[in-house]
């Protein structure tokens, strides 16, 4: 059951991206001869205006057939063939799929921010490393962090963690323990493998529901961490620091995500929003056959006023799609290859 509701799940994402294209391509008034949802054989479906709504075998994403791309359209006229609407609109259309997935991917986030909450770091000590500044100095867990250098902690991040940072010469600190107010004076160290100050201490965390604008805030800040994430992939990928056996396919995707839904659904959901950023991000990588490679060629007609020569545009796309194709199957290859050893991997970290 959990397979399937991942499937369905990962369907909608992909759902999203394809009806953001129609509806950017109806209000661009491009023509659209069909949007499917799911492929294979169709089990339903009927006509509204020019477009055939249809209902597919199997739930694994949809598409959309935009006027002008295709040779048989002949019940369109050419006014609203893709090709011939103009540059902005056609721009338009293709960045909407990306559009749809990123805003996707901020509602869920925002939906768990004000229905879950996000984990917040609070000014209580939950654990003291012996041996460290802050163990030296006298503070223990279950202490509550008041002032630092004078100053009031409200923001532990920016009144407590930040001041650490850029007070490498030592910090005041006052703090309560059972309703009595101690102060002391430590002097961070430098942890050189993450190049940060550090006291000693791990402070407790708490979970907080966000509402109104503050709830906005936090579903952005999620949404551009995701987006940081991503970036921080490729460019691992780039630099060789991972390689393409890394790389998790769909069957790869579905089994960590089902698994997360049997043991704890905010994760899943989590991993759901990252997932439809992913998608819309990734489509805009400039390659041929993704939405980047259109918008790609759409550049180069903005550019020398002309659209790129149709064979050069077949050809590039042909072998980049082999090239994805080959990719893709490779991923999904390994992902069975892997499925006991990431299984396993997964459920020694839950345990933790």
């Amino acid at each position: 059951m959990g397979i399937l509701i991942t499937v369905l799940c990962l369907s909608f994402v992909i759902f999203i991206h394809e009806l953001g294209h129609l509806l950017a391509a109806k209000w661009g008034g491009i023509g659209v001869s069909e949007f499917s949802v799911g492929m294979g054989p169709k089990l339903a479906g009927f006509l509204y205006g020019e477009t055939n709504y249809n209902l597919r075998l199997f739930p694994v994403g949809g598409y959309v057939k935009l006027a002008g791309l295709d040779e048989t359209d002949e019940q369109f006229d050419d006014a609203v063939f893709f090709q011939n609407r103009p540059l902005i609109k056609r721009v338009i259309t293709i960045l909407a799929g990306s559009v749809m997935n990123v805003l996707l991917g901020f509602v869920i986030f925002w939906v768990i921010v004000m229905m879950v909450g996000v984990p917040v770091t609070t000014s209580t000590i939950d654990l003291v490393i012996k041996d460290t500044p802050a163990f030296n100095s006298g503070l223990r867990s279950g202490d509550t962090l008041l002032r630092i250098n004078g100053n009031r902690i409200d923001d532990v991040r920016v009144d407590f963690m930040d001041v650490v940072q850029q007070a490498n010469t030592g910090v005041s600190i006052t703090f309560d323990r059972d309703g009595i107010e101690t102060s002391c004076f430590i002097t961070p160290y430098f942890d050189n493998d993450y190049d940060i100050y550090r006291l000693g201490v791990q402070l407790q965390s708490d979970i907080q529901r966000l509402y109104g604008f503050s709830s906005l805030i936090k579903a952005g800040e999620l949404t551009l961490k995701s987006i940081s994430l991503l970036y921080l992939n490729i460019q691992y990928l780039i630099q060789g620091k991972a390689g393409i056996h890394d790389l998790s396919g769909p069957v790869g995707i579905v089994q960590i995500a089902s698994f997360q839904l049997s043991q704890n659904s905010v994760n899943f959901f989590n991993i759901m929003a990252f997932i439809s950023i992913t998608l819309g991000i990734m489509n805009l990588l400039p390659i041929p056959v993704l939405d980047g490679g259109h918008l790609m060629f759409l550049f180069y007609e903005a550019i020398f006023g002309k659209p790129a020569p149709k064979q050069i545009m077949v050809v590039i796309s042909n072998v980049f799609a082999l090239c994805l194709i080959l990719l893709m199957v490779y991923v999904v290859v390994n992902d069975f290859r892997f499925w006991s050893d990431r299984n396993s991997m997964m459920e020694t970290l839950q345990q933790k």
